[in-house]
């Protein structure tokens, strides 16, 4: 075989190989290329009492032109989701690397690290800007600020994706001066998303409800996960000769997980007994593909007398991932959501690929169900194209 025939072969099979993907597994975990592909997805969803969270994917940008590109874009959807879907969406999320500078964000988190106890207390790493690093800050704020207004006026809620380690300091710093802004009492526009793997994440929500809701009275938005960048973590830690900021054993992070869960429901519950209630002041979305951290959530809602279906308490899964989980959850009452994406294959398949594969990211899927999923996806290549296989 020539070089020519020989790659002419391998094109015709890679093609071949995308349009099986393309027309198998992205449509069941993406709802099509444009908004409106999302139409059907809410026809589905309602049947069994569910909503959305909508997006589609971005990555991170390190230039102007690429922030205010990205801004436009989200301001669009976020314009666009009640004409074309109704209140059938109840949140957006958003990169923050898509409006503001990773590398800033990385520069901040180093000045709020040399705190000793910038998990207890969030030090402001502003203080100390250069020119040149007041003037990007205050661009990045104002492309989230922007964000946030709209959000506000659209009334649909905002999630911030969590980064990587090194960037999170700076999240939390920024994710925090944003509420104070935009959120009040019970009305919560931006919520900021625990990786509940991270050793600290659980002194870090710690510090935030009582600095948050209990001193500020801010209606403190929580999205937990267990996490992402589980491999990334690893090898920057080990290039840097540092400890792994994630927790050896899955069981932690299940478990850390599991009392992030339980703290947020006693927060709102308001059974800790502290100086002021709270429980309009926190909002929590569990996103989680584990049936043990639903059932603990659920059982103390109801242990607190917490109605199933009160508006601070949500649960989220990625579609096409444990959907019978969110039927249940949808059907008995609670707030049950969907991460529905859409945008083109291309844009699309490479986020699919690592949520997939990783199974630990957004949303907070688990190693445990990797078997799973790697099966569910074997079954559905082999039920439509089993001759070929």
């Amino acid at each position: 075989m020539t070089h020519m025939n020989r790659e002419g072969v391998l094109g015709w099979l890679a093609r071949s190989f995308i349009h099986i993907l393309k027309s198998s597994i992205f449509r069941f975990y993406a709802a099509g290329e444009s908004l409106e592909d999302c139409v059907t997805i809410r026809g589905k969803l309602t049947e069994f009492n569910m909503k959305m969270i909508v997006d589609h994917s971005v990555e991170e940008e390190e230039t102007e032109d690429a922030w205010a590109e990205n801004l436009a874009a989200k301001q669009r959807l976020i314009r666009s989701v009640r004409p074309v879907l109704g209140d059938s969406v109840s949140f957006v999320p958003l990169k923050i690397t898509a409006l503001f500078s990773p590398s800033l964000l990385e520069d901040m988190s180093v000045e709020i690290m040399k705190e000793s106890n910038w998990v207890g207390k969030l030090p402001d790493p502003t203080l100390i800007f250069t020119e040149e690093q007041r003037m990007i800050y205050d661009k990045c704020m104002r492309n989230l600020e922007e964000i946030c207004e709209t959000a506000k006026i659209e009334n649909v809620p905002v999630l911030l994706d969590a980064e990587q380690s090194h960037r999170q300091p700076a999240i939390d710093f920024i994710a925090n001066t944003l509420m104070l802004k935009f959120n009040s009492g019970n009305v919560c526009i931006l919520y900021n998303t625990y990786q509940m793997y991270l050793r600290n994440s659980l002194l870090r929500l710690d510090r935030d409800v009582k600095m948050m809701a209990e001193k500020h009275g801010v209606c403190l938005g929580i999205k937990l996960v267990r996490g992402a960048y589980m491999e990334a973590e690893a090898q920057t830690a080990q290039n840097k000769g540092i400890q792994n900021p994630i927790l050896p054993e899955k069981n932690q992070t299940d478990d850390q997980y599991n009392s992030a869960v339980e703290y947020a429901l006693d927060a709102i519950g308001n059974k800790r007994g502290k100086m002021s209630p709270v429980s309009s002041q926190v909002s929590i979305i569990i996103a989680t593909h584990n049936r043990q951290s639903i059932d603990i959530a659920t059982k103390m809602m109801e242990r607190l007398n917490i109605p199933r279906n009160h508006p601070n308490i949500h649960f989220a899964q990625i579609m096409g991932l444990c959907d019978n989980l969110g039927h249940a959850l949808g059907n008995a009452g609670y707030n049950a959501h969907k991460l529905v994406l859409f945008g083109l294959f291309s844009d699309l398949f490479p986020w699919l690929l690592r949520r997939l594969d990783e199974s630990r990211d957004t949303l907070g899927a688990t190693t445990a169900e990797l078997p799973a999923v790697g099966q569910e996806i074997r079954r559905r290549l082999v039920g439509r194209y089993g001759s070929y296989m």
